[in-house]
């Protein structure tokens, strides 16, 4: 396998088990329940936690500038926070489920999300 092929590759993995991480183990209910508040402090803090973690993906698998790795954190910032808002207003627009259960997946268990 070439060499950058199996970089891009273990970045892939290694940017999912972040995200799950993020998501699943650091999202606490404050996050969870206000993300689909635009602007609210939960949602913000959720795509903070995201973003402070995705630069330590970066420096460790492809050491690259600072100002690169700053770059790539914002725009996931920007794109996760939105993302996120989106997926809570989709259902209520349309009167179907929210989060995760909107795709056909049962909500995370409760002793995923901390108060």
């Amino acid at each position: 396998m070439p060499q950058l092929a199996l970089v891009v590759l273990v970045a892939v993995a290694v940017l999912m088990l972040k995200h799950a991480v993020a998501d699943f183990y650091l999202q606490s209910t404050y996050q969870y329940m206000n993300k689909g508040h635009y602007g609210h402090p939960g949602g913000i803090l959720h795509s903070a936690i995201h973003v402070a973690l995705t630069p330590l993906v970066y420096l460790v698998i492809a050491p690259a500038s600072l100002l690169l790795v700053l770059g790539i954190a914002a725009s996931e910032f920007v794109l996760h926070y939105h993302i996120d808002w989106l997926k809570e207003q989709l259902p209520t627009a349309t009167g179907g489920p929210r989060g995760i259960a909107a795709f056909g997946l049962r909500s995370a268990p409760t002793s995923w999300c901390t108060a």
